[in-house]
């Protein structure tokens, strides 16, 4: 059995081919010239499982943010929203950013206490996610973030200390997390924050560069 303390980080995707329904996943795999499973995973993320479900990376859609909704609809219907930059610095031990309102929305999984809405800004995360988009997320409190090498691959907001990112102008970054190098230990040692746009450049970072903390995941686009 794997788990987060194997030496490498695994990932796992169904291919599906499947003509009727537009999936040519090995028949895409095979043509490419380059075969790596960065490309593979981002391609899979604007994929519908089902033919009839709606994609990311299209023009986003407007969300009404509300006061509040009927307590029958909270985490069922609806979920809170943040703002994404005041979230990132907000997620403490001993507290929470302050709720800016509700939305209605239509995910593809049950909410949670742990989930809010925040809106995208930048185009780093293009064209799966487009500026201006409407996303869900799993915030981490400290020190509750999977390992390191689980989150291998996965879009995580990350709040960093001595920078600022080119997109927000802020101290936070939404990038997918990439592990580089890991010890003789099993310890990472050095990570990369890479941007789904090809445009953009990623950022490398140790220990040395300071501390980073990773504050919440993004789940899915909800418009």
């Amino acid at each position: 059995m794997l788990t987060e303390y194997d030496r490498e980080p695994w990932h796992y995707l169904l291919l599906i081919e499947n003509e009727p329904v537009g999936r040519e996943d090995l028949t895409w795999w095979q043509e490419q010239s380059t075969q790596e499973m960065a490309h593979l995973l981002r391609r899979h993320e604007m994929l519908p499982l089902y033919p009839d479900e709606v994609v990311a990376g299209g023009k986003p859609t407007e969300i009404a943010v509300m006061p509040s909704v009927r307590k029958e609809e909270e985490l069922v219907d609806a979920a809170p929203v943040h703002d994404l930059a005041a979230a990132a610095g907000g997620f403490g031990e001993t507290q929470e950013p302050k709720v800016v309102g509700w939305a209605r929305i239509r995910a593809r999984r049950a909410l949670d206490r742990k989930m809010f809405v925040a809106r995208i800004a930048g185009h780093s995360m293009e064209p799966a996610i487009p500026d201006g988009s409407w996303c869900l997320f799993r915030m981490f409190a400290a020190g509750e973030a999977p390992s390191a090498t689980a989150l291998d691959g996965r879009r995580v907001v990350v709040q960093l200390r001595d920078e600022t990112d080119p997109d927000t102008g802020g101290h936070y970054t939404l990038k997918r997390w990439r592990v580089k190098k890991i010890s003789a230990t099993d310890g990472v040692e050095e990570i990369e924050l890479v941007p789904d746009n090809p445009s953009c450049k990623p950022r490398r970072m140790t220990p040395n560069d300071g501390d980073i903390r990773i504050v919440a995941e993004l789940l899915e686009v909800v418009g």
